[in-house]
């Protein structure tokens, strides 16, 4: 599965290249808005969110669009639906929330206390997904935050640090990879344990994908 940054990456600057890249069309969006994060249930169907705050919605491949208010003055960074229905939006200010009716209403789940910024939300089957980001405390304002499910996103339990800054994750073949500063990583449990590795020089990145 083409890594959901990529994509972004294509659709932002909006290219219509003819040599090579016949598979490609322009999208014409009826905004002006900072495309964050994008989420497809299938080839015509698909959710992005914009830094502003917003949920945009195609059922017909990027020929008409459904726009939602999500959460007030909220910068939203991530977004993954289950289905056409279900689904899930993370951001500033500590934002992680649901909806059940295809993104016209949002439920905010509050599963912390603290005000962290979530950068990245992931279901990896039916049952196991994890959500990541920064604690944002005045103490460790860089510290990595995540929390892991067990039941589809009914509950969420927040897991013990492993590192600084998490930034991504990516999913495949039975293995998690959660990006933070400095390391990638690895888990086989859906979260549960995890195996780390020195980045080059340790340096930090913001995306990972594996191929």
């Amino acid at each position: 599965m083409m890594k959901k940054t990529i994509i972004i990456s294509c659709l932002l600057t909006l290219c219509a290249l003819t040599t090579n890249a016949q598979n490609w069309k322009a999208v014409n969006f009826p905004f002006q808005e900072n495309i964050n994060g994008i989420s497809f249930v299938n080839e015509d169907t698909a959710f992005l969110i914009t830094k502003q705050g917003k949920v945009v919605r195609t059922f017909d491949g990027f020929e008409s669009f459904d726009i939602f208010e999500a959460i007030p003055n909220v910068s939203l960074e991530d977004v993954y639906f289950i289905n056409s229905n279900v689904g899930f939006i993370c951001g500033s200010k500590g934002t992680f929330a649901k909806t059940t009716d295809g993104g016209y209403t949002f439920e905010n789940l509050n599963i912390t206390d603290s005000i962290p910024w979530f950068f990245d939300i992931e279901m990896f089957d039916e049952k196991h997904g994890m959500l990541i980001g920064m604690t944002r405390e005045k103490e460790t304002p860089l510290g990595g935050l995540a929390f892991r499910t067990e039941d589809g996103g009914k509950s969420w339990k927040k897991i013990k640090a492993i590192g600084m800054g998490y930034s991504e994750l990516f999913y495949q073949n039975g293995t998690v990879y959660l990006l933070s500063f400095g390391r990638i990583n690895r888990s086989t449990d859906f979260g549960i344990s995890w195996k780390s590795t020195l980045t080059i020089e340790g340096s930090p990145g913001r995306s990972l994908s594996f191929s």
